[in-house]
């Protein structure tokens, strides 16, 4: 099933959620993120949506003046739609026809990022876009779209390992992040590890010595991976076949969860909540994930936010 046959049942809460949505340009990473996109509307048993984004923006005509706008417009919605029946027939093959839905969207990439998310279970894009697309994850246009879409995102960065964990940053263990991760992991029979990261930027080398020798910095671990553990207990108490893991690892945030993309199938982070900027309201940490994991990220914001 796309690019992952593991999955087991429907998640938990999983069935009558919006469908899985998948942004595609015509570049190969937008097809790799609709295949991943196909594999996981077949596990959450939803449709999926292909959305091509083409601005309605003003031609200056350079050659050939006399074609006019609409010439223009025209040629860029039938690219877009080209593009979409490529993305479309392996999607079509793996789901049926009648579960594969494709839209030609004008409007700039974020504003139709942003739209398209108001209705859908998760949104699916690329990690190096062109055409609609082009500035995602070069900028702002990837941070808006992680940050400020109404449902999870996931931007395929990297196949990942389909036989590995879903990791999952719990600097927060009540954070919807940790749920995300949870329904993930279930659907997909994956393994969960949970990652605290354990590092004070403030710490100069001297006193962190001192707190290593005289035992204070492994209590500080110990007592954050109980604190873990304690965030874990709930969904292993509701959902005995869970297989969860702890994992504190004395590093910062972004660093510990790079480190361990490599080997997971999905990394999930949150975001801080409400912002007047997205790159604040996604953090520098989920930034730093999203441009350097070896595998595909969720960002995932709390209810009322996304």
């Amino acid at each position: 099933m796309g690019d992952d046959d593991r999955c087991g049942a429907a998640g938990p809460r999983r069935r009558g959620r919006g469908p899985v949505v998948a942004a595609v340009d015509g570049s190969d990473s937008s097809y790799a993120a609709a295949r991943w996109a196909t594999g996981e509307a077949g596990c959450r048993q939803v449709p999926l949506l292909l959305v091509a984004a083409v601005p309605w923006t003003t031609f200056l005509p350079v050659g050939l003046p006399h074609l006019g706008e609409e010439y223009g417009r025209d040629a860029m919605v039938r690219h877009a739609e080209r593009c979409l029946e490529q993305a479309a027939g392996p999607a079509r093959r793996t789901l049926g026809p009648e579960r594969v839905g494709s839209e030609v969207r004008g409007g700039s990439a974020a504003e139709v990022l942003w739209e398209v998310s108001g209705t859908a279970g998760l949104l699916v894009l690329g990690s190096r876009g062109r055409g609609g697309f082009a500035t995602l994850l070069a900028g702002s246009v990837a941070v808006a779209a992680a940050a400020t879409a109404q449902c999870p995102v996931v931007v395929h960065r990297a196949p990942g390992d389909p036989g590995g964990p879903v990791v999952v940053g719990v600097h927060d263990v009540t954070g919807p992040a940790l749920g995300f991760a949870v329904e993930h992991a279930l659907a997909h029979r994956a393994p969960l590890v949970a990652v605290h990261a354990w590092f004070d930027h403030d710490m100069d080398p001297y006193t962190a010595e001192l707190l290593a020798r005289d035992g204070r910095q492994a209590a500080a671990l110990d007592a954050a991976a109980d604190r873990v553990r304690t965030g874990l207990a709930p969904w292993r108490s509701r959902y005995p076949e869970l297989d969860a893991r702890e994992r504190v690892l004395l590093d910062n945030p972004a660093g510990a969860l790079v480190g361990e993309s490599p080997r997971a199938r999905l990394v999930v982070v949150g975001t801080h909540g409400r912002g007047a900027l997205s790159g604040a309201l996604l953090g520098s940490t989920g930034q730093a994930v999203l441009r350097h994991a070896g595998c595909p990220v969720a960002v995932v914001g709390a209810p009322g936010i996304r």
